[in-house]
Parts: structure tokens; sequence; C-alpha cells
């Protein structure tokens, strides 16, 4: 399998808002994301992932408890909505130049596969809740440069992933044998499947997220300059 390293001029020359061929084709073929009901925060993890456990660390996210580890008198960003109403289809183009960066980084590790990289990031985040109940649990493997013990791991079954993105079962299933033999994905002896080892530590993996914070940032600075964000505190 061909890979490449994406770099800040991904996407050609032709700069921002361009838009790729095969990354609109391949959008047009996913699925729109099911709603899913908000549960209460697990108590034990469960042996196999499933989607009412997927709901719940989507419940303890919208509550603000996870992934935001900040002191009180830490500034915030926020959305000035009158400003935005005056400057939203600007504010989209920023946005949708930053949603086909984010998809073009993955072309060389799916091979052009979209609907596997929804698959990759939803069997991620069967391991999600783990860091939203206690975050400091983690220790040292918050660093996504240190691989995860696969016992500190939630294995997801092809049919929960199947149930929480809306995929077809039949093309979840083969998706994630493709990509169990191109070693993204592996079988879990717990059963389910979990991320392979060390995956997240590839160089080619790190350099699509390092890829993608920097062009997190650059939208935001975008919006923030277009005044569509603002930052309080």
């Amino acid at each position: 399998m061909a890979l490449r390293r994406p770099d800040d001029t991904a996407g050609g020359s032709d700069g921002p808002f361009t838009t790729h061929g095969h990354l609109a084709q391949n959008l047009r073929r996913l699925p729109p994301m099911r709603p899913v009901a908000c549960g209460p925060p697990p108590h034990r993890i469960p042996r196999v992932f499933s989607l009412p456990y997927l709901a719940s660390f989507y419940s303890v996210a919208s509550s603000a408890r996870v992934f935001v580890m900040r002191q009180d008198q830490s500034p915030t960003i926020a959305l000035n909505s009158e400003r935005y109403d005056k400057i939203s289809r600007i504010f989209a183009y920023h946005f949708s130049d930053f949603v086909l960066r984010f998809w073009q980084t993955y072309v060389g590790v799916v091979g052009n596969d979209l609907q596997k990289v929804i698959i990759f990031h939803t069997i991620s985040l069967a391991t999600a809740p783990i860091v939203a109940n206690n975050p400091d649990a983690l220790g040292e493997f918050a660093s996504l440069r240190l691989a995860l013990p696969a016992e500190m791991q939630v294995p997801c079954s092809a049919l929960s992933v199947a149930e929480a993105t809306g995929l077809p079962r039949e093309t979840t299933r083969r998706k994630i044998k493709e990509m169990v033999a191109d070693k993204l994905l592996q079988e879990d002896p717990r059963g389910g499947y979990r991320l392979a080892a060390g995956v997240l530590q590839r160089p080619e993996i790190v350099a699509i997220f390092e890829h993608n914070v920097r062009s997190l940032v650059r939208f935001a600075n975008a919006s923030v300059t277009l005044g569509a964000l603002q930052i309080d505190g």
C-alpha cells in the first residue's frame, strides 16, 4: 500500500478552496451519520464496544467533561453570532477548505476510501470513555507518542461500527477485514477489533495528525481574524 507524507501544501498549488474531484466523489458516497441516544457514562469498561457505549461518550463530551482540561481563568473561544451572520459565507469557505484538507491527508493511507477513515476513527473512539471518566488514569499514555497497551483499549464489533456510522453491515465487515490486512486494525482476543499495535506512532499517521492540527489552528486563526470567533477571558 503506497503511503505518502502530507504537508501544508496538500491540495496542489491552487491554494485554498480548491475542490479535489476524487475527494468530492468519495464524500458523496458517505451515508449520513445516524443520531444516537445519549445515556449516562458507563461505570465499567465493557468487554466489547457497543453503540450505547459510544453514545455515553458523546453524552460526556457534550457536557464538556472530556478533553477540556483547563483552569477556570483560561481563555476560551466563543462564537460571535452577530458577526458570523454577516460573513457566514466566507466562514463556510474556510470551513470547507479545512474539511477537504482533513480528508486529503488520509488518501495515501486508505487508498481514496474515506469510509475507512470513518471506521478507523469510530473504532478509536471506543476507548474514549476511559479518558472521559478518568483523564488522569492514562498517565504518560495521554501522549500519542506512546502506544496504548492493549488491555487499556476497548475492542469494537463490526456490527457496532455499522450501527454507529450508518454504513451497510457487509460493507463494514469487508472494509474492516481489508484494514486488518493493511495492518491498520487487528482482531482482539476479547472479540471485535481495535487499532493495530503502534499504528498511531507510525510516521505517516503522526504526519496526518500534525498536519490536521496545523490545519485546525489555521482555520481557527482565520475565523478569529474574520471576527466570527472571539477569544474570551
